[in-house]
């Protein structure tokens, strides 16, 4: 089952790249809609076992709240992306009117939410509720805030995102099957605790393996300009023509 699930993962990842930069840019945005929502889910279960037992009253917009942050957060670091690309480029000029004020909507997006969150506070859940706001504040920085420039690679050339991103794919997929045929035959001793099912086999395999993936995978990509050529605009229908002069970071 993880071999096929593997199998259809590594496919998908491969049309996404194929299909060209926007599609791989909304895909990131997907992803971390996802990984948010999840998130909220386990804060809500700890809520709502809390109502269970009438150890807290119900709070207002409990799980809206934590996606209106989530949008005002999101809308400033993807819009101040696009005014940037739309500044550079000058086919993508057309949006410059709407992006320009794309600082003071996030602004008053930040205000709104703000102001909602403190109306919603309620005497007696103090406490969980500026828990819950810094669970989500920091939910946002992990999954926003580490992607802030996730966008400016994908748009400067899918190597970025492809060479980075398979280096992680291929290290699961190495170290799952270097555990496989090597686990505990030549260092019988626990690897760690928390995941008794890893091994130092599978964690030395699959770091000699992607070391090696990494030095040939680079050379083989930075052959095509698909990966190597910057979007010089948005395109919605697939795979667009790419021309560019070879960057000397690869050649």
């Amino acid at each position: 089952v993880r071999t096929t699930f593997g199998g259809l993962m590594i496919i998908w990842f491969n049309f996404l790249m194929w299909a060209g930069h926007l599609y791989v840019g909304f895909f990131v945005i997907f992803i971390q809609s996802l990984i948010f929502g999840e998130l909220v889910s386990v804060r809500y279960q700890s809520y709502s076992h809390l109502r269970a037992t009438k150890s807290l009253l119900a709070i207002p917009f409990f799980r809206t709240l934590q996606w209106c942050w989530f949008g005002s957060a999101a809308f400033y670091i993807y819009g101040d992306w696009l005014h940037e690309f739309c500044r550079e480029h000058r086919s993508m000029h057309i949006f410059l009117p709407l992006l320009t004020y794309q600082n003071i909507v996030s602004l008053w997006a930040y205000i709104s939410t703000f102001v909602l969150t403190v109306l919603t506070m309620k005497p007696g859940c103090y406490r969980f509720q500026m828990g819950q706001l810094s669970w989500t504040v920091w939910s946002i920085v992990l999954i926003l805030g580490q992607m802030r420039f996730v966008h400016h690679n994908i748009a400067n050339g899918l190597f970025w995102f492809f060479f980075p991103v398979s280096l992680v794919i291929t290290n699961d997929i190495f170290a799952y099957f270097c555990g496989l045929l090597l686990g505990k035959r030549i260092i019988n001793r626990k690897f760690l605790s928390l995941s008794p099912n890893k091994t130092w086999e599978g964690y030395l395999g699959s770091l000699v393996c992607t070391l090696i993936f990494s030095y040939q995978m680079s050379a083989f990509v930075a052959r095509y300009s698909w990966f190597t050529c910057p979007a010089d605009r948005l395109e919605f229908y697939l795979h667009p023509q790419l021309s560019c002069a070879p960057d000397p970071t690869f050649e």
